[in-house]
Order: structure tokens, then C-alpha cells, then sequence
């Protein structure tokens, strides 16, 4: 199965945007959205404008569990779950195991065509 990274996603009312950025640049975002970031950081989720920040030279499987990780936060936040948003262990092994789950799906049971 081909897992693909967006450029644009919809969660519940929310558009929202991928945008890919250099580590400067997404370090730089990180330190303006979350002052108390200290390590350097290869993706960010901004809760007020709906956008998921990766940095650029993430490829594979890294860069689809970080777009998935993000993703998590992004359904946290819109759901009114901040408290779970802001457990990093937690979103971390959700989109562990959703990697995993998306990753060994095999097979069609049915064919569905999703209107927006």
C-alpha cells in the first residue's frame, strides 16, 4: 500500500495545509509557536492557522509517521482533547501504531468513493 503526505487535509470544520520547510525555517516556527522548544524538531502542528510543518528532508516511512503524528495532534486539538495533544508519549505510539495498521492493510473488502 502507497501511503502519500498531502498538501492540503479536512478535520471536522478545519482546513487545513502541509507545508515542507528547512530545519532552520522549522525550527525558527517552532521557537515562535512553542518558546520552550529546546531540541531541533522535523515536524510542528499550529493549532491557530490548521497548518502541519515538516521539514524537507524527512523521505519514507519518516516522513509519513511524522505527517501522521502531526495529523494527531491536529484531530486532538480539534476535538477539544488538548490535555492528550500536548502528551507527546501519547501521540508518538498513537501514530506508531496507526503507521503499523495503515502500513499491513491488505487487500479490498469494498470500493468507496468519499464526496467532500
Amino acid at each position: 500500500m502507497k501511503l502519500v503526505v498531502p498538501t492540503s487535509f479536512k478535520v471536522l470544520s478545519h482546513k487545513g495545509k502541509v507545508v515542507r520547510l528547512c530545519r532552520e525555517d522549522l525550527d525558527k516556527k517552532a521557537k515562535d509557536l512553542c518558546p520552550r522548544t529546546k531540541d531541533s524538531t522535523v515536524g510542528l502542528y499550529d493549532h491557530q492557522t490548521h497548518t502541519i510543518y515538516l521539514v524537507d528532508t524527512l523521505k519514507g516511512t519518516e516522513l509519513i509517521q511524522c505527517y501522521l503524528h502531526e495529523l494527531i495532534h491536529c484531530i486532538l486539538y480539534s476535538t477539544g482533547q488538548d490535555g492528550l495533544s500536548e502528551d507527546e508519549d501519547f501521540v508518538d505510539l498513537f501514530s506508531e501504531v496507526l503507521l503499523q495498521i495503515l502500513s499491513s492493510q491488505k487487500g479490498k473488502l469494498e470500493n468507496v468513493q468519499i464526496n467532500d
